[in-house]
């Protein structure tokens, strides 16, 4: 940290963590929120250290406690600030981008997941049958908007089925954006400060590491043996598929940002391509899923990263 006037130096502490617990009761009532208060944290932690960071978490999580009268919003609150402590203590150790990136994953994890475990016991509720159950209701909304009245019940408790098998995926995938996301704030933030922190590569750079392509294939092996849906070796694939799949779809859309920088097309018409790519997401996901495991294994940007070996 750099030096500071001490007036300056408690004013950007109570500062910070002023912003820390108004973002977690803010969190509160609009849940969005909560998933973006390890930002200040990290930057508190770096700035003044980890045991700022730890008793800042501690006292905003027993505040938002006694105001909601809720242990578990006391739990999430501090399980959600424990990425700011994390990804704060590991830029003051010089941690690399995906070192830090790979804990505050999982940091994130398990503040996702802990309140499925927790609240059933704690609380006697069924978090995940009450989204579920929403998202139904939004479902009959969403066809009586479209003046369709013909709902098969089946097909709807089908689908509701694939998501709760599929959760776990969407919990992991959630938990990397949002760990990417909080990354970046921080890295902005700490910037300005005049800190240095490992950078983020430009989207046209990005490249996963390529043992993630066995988790692709691997999903799919699982399918093909004998069984069905409920079987706990299909639930399995059914997420790492998902997981492989939205990671080399993501890859795939990098190698098309490269390309059309490599072709100088103008940014307007690269975004509107990419948007009209997503909105085509159903016929061209496979494709860039093809595209992002391909480039995997041959590299056609030549980034000379870590390649699989022969």
């Amino acid at each position: 940290m750099p030096p500071q006037a001490p007036m300056q130096f408690y004013r950007e502490r109570f500062a910070l963590s002023s912003t820390v617990t108004l973002g977690a009761i803010m969190g509160t009532f609009i849940p969005y929120i909560m998933y973006f208060t390890p930002v200040p944290l990290a930057v508190m932690v770096v700035r003044h250290g980890l045991r700022s960071g730890i008793s800042t978490a501690f006292f905003t999580s027993l505040l938002v406690g006694v105001a909601t009268q809720t242990p578990l919003s006391m739990l999430m609150v501090l399980l959600i600030l424990g990425l700011g402590v994390v990804f704060g203590e590991a830029l003051r150790n010089g941690f690399t981008l995906r070192q830090t990136l790979m804990v505050g994953w999982l940091a994130m994890m398990v503040a996702q997941m802990m309140p499925y475990y927790v609240a059933p016991n704690l609380m006697g509720k069924d978090i995940m049958g009450e989204i579920l159950t929403y998202w139904e209701e939004n479902l009959h909304k969403a066809v009586w908007w479209m003046d369709d009245q013909t709902i098969d019940p089946e097909k709807t408790a089908m689908l509701l089925q694939q998501i709760r098998t599929i959760f776990p995926a969407m919990i992991a995938l959630s938990a990397a954006a949002l760990t990417l996301a909080n990354y970046w704030f921080t890295g902005r933030w700490l910037k300005r400060l005049g800190v240095n922190v490992p950078a983020i590569p430009p989207f046209s750079h990005w490249r996963f590491p390529w043992y993630f392509a066995w988790v692709y294939i691997i999903g799919v092996a699982l399918t093909l043996l004998p069984g069905n849906l409920m079987s706990p070796l299909l639930r399995v694939a059914a997420n790492l598929q998902v997981i492989a799949g939205v990671i080399f779809f993501v890859q795939g859309l990098a190698l098309a940002w490269f390309f059309f920088n490599k072709l100088r097309i103008r940014r307007f018409f690269k975004v509107a391509l990419i948007a009209l790519g997503l909105i085509l997401i159903t016929y061209l996901f496979q494709p860039l899923v093809l595209l992002g495991l391909l480039d995997t294994w041959f590299d056609f940007r030549r980034l000379k990263y870590t390649r699989p070996p022969a």
